[in-house]
């Protein structure tokens, strides 16, 4: 599970998406708690699989 809080603001996060590749591909994340009122912290979550060793890079 990679899991992030990140500030909003003035706008609202509507939409995020993860790449564990280098920006390849993107994939969308869960937004957590959708409040849409900005300045305030949007939680998010994706579950991922990967392995336990592996390092990886993630790009929002």
């Amino acid at each position: 599970m990679i899991k992030g809080i990140p500030w909003e603001g003035k706008g609202f996060i509507t939409k995020l998406e993860i790449s564990i590749d280098g920006g390849i591909t993107w994939l969308n994340a869960m937004l957590e708690s959708a409040k849409n009122a900005g300045y305030g912290w949007q939680s998010w979550s994706y579950e991922w699989s990967g392995l336990y060793w592996t390092k990886v890079n993630i790009r929002l």
